[in-house]
């Protein structure tokens, strides 16, 4: 491991280091990636981190005046993608761990972000549209699928309203790319074949859907549907179609959802500001979380199938903000990485 220690500031009980190199893509063990936001109001002044939750390291990979959003590993755990607009406009860009270089992936007059990396490690998907697009559209963006070694580009040939501006998802066997799409004014799943390059409709309730995750065995997708009486989780099977409600007792504003590693559970962020951890095949709630006096924005499960990664935000300057693993077991609560400014996106690194 070659390291190089070019800052070194105190955060909290923590540590931020510029790593300049590491071999055989070590940064990946017991690592996440995540976003740091510095203005909470226009999101705008963030940097890209890692963080070692075993040695309390946090790592600013990107260290630029620009904004760096949306990081996504590599499936070797050896690169991040992200998205900058550092040269005037958001692009893709690659950083590289075990050489500490970053290159841009690819160059263009369009606006491309939310790199999403295929469990293969061939293809980066994305969304693109014009520079000059208006603020807030969605009727313009593309999904670009590229080879990584190639830099090949795959349109998907959009037929519907708008694509939402969201992280493409990958099934685990890098076949199916799924993205949240408008027709009619509702919000479906659509899935885009990479093989027979067809687009299929996920059978979803006649609402909005949001946020589809992918089961690790490829057969399920989970995702938020907004009814009348609140937000619900839905599974879909992939293969049949059937969709239901994760359970007939669902909270009123169940949202993000994420699959246990082994795919016995679903954690839930419920009302915003709790996380329900379900059984997937009988909807069983086997842990709720106190309620949080301030809103969860990202639930992530590590490799032990036990703790939960869980983002909380209680201000500006507090102290207590921060990334904490969640124990569904022992129900403690254990502060990973404390921080003053808003964190987006919690991304576990491939084991």
């Amino acid at each position: 491991m070659i390291l190089r220690i070019t800052t070194l500031l105190s955060v909290g009980f923590f540590v931020i280091i510029e790593l300049i190199a590491l071999l055989n893509g070590s940064i990946r063990q017991n690592t996440l990636a995540f976003t740091s936001v510095d203005d909470r109001q226009t999101y705008h002044q963030s940097e890209i981190y890692v963080l070692d939750w075993k040695r309390n390291i946090a790592v600013n990979l990107t260290r630029d005046s620009a904004d760096e959003y949306n990081a996504d590993w590599s499936a070797d755990g050896t690169k991040i993608a992200f998205d900058s607009n550092r040269d005037g406009h958001y692009q893709i860009y690659v950083k590289d761990l075990n050489t500490g270089t970053t290159s841009k992936f690819m160059s263009g007059a369009n606006d491309d972000r939310f790199p999403s990396w295929s469990p293969n490690n061939q293809s980066i998907a994305y969304l693109s549209r014009p520079v000059k697009a208006s603020a807030g559209s969605l009727t313009t963006w593309q999904i670009h699928i590229v080879k990584v070694d190639e830099h090949s580009s795959t349109v998907i040939p959009v037929n519907w309203d708008e694509t939402a501006e969201e992280k493409p998802i990958w099934s685990p066997t890098s076949r199916y790319l799924t993205f949240r799409g408008y027709a009619n004014g509702r919000s479906a799943i659509y899935s885009f074949d990479t093989e027979t390059q067809a687009i299929r409709k996920v059978l979803t309730p006649e609402a909005q859907n949001w946020y589809p995750v992918w089961s690790p065995d490829g057969e399920y997708l989970s995702f938020m549907s907004q009814q009348r009486n609140g937000n619900t989780i839905y599974i879909a099977n992939v293969e049949s179609g059937d969709t239901q409600p994760l359970s007939s007792s669902n909270y009123p504003d169940d949202t993000i959802s994420s699959w246990s590693p082994n795919g016995r559970y679903i954690a839930v962020v419920s009302n915003g500001t709790k996380v329900i951890v379900r059984e997937q095949a009988s909807g069983k709630v086997i842990f709720m979380s106190h309620q949080f006096p301030s809103r969860l924005y990202s639930v992530a499960w590590l490799p032990n199938n036990e703790d939960i990664l869980i983002n909380v935000d209680y201000g500006k300057n507090s102290r207590a903000s921060g990334i904490y693993a969640l124990n569904i077991v022992t129900d403690e609560l254990h502060k990973l990485f404390q921080y003053t400014n808003g964190i987006k996106v919690i991304n576990v690194a491939p084991q």
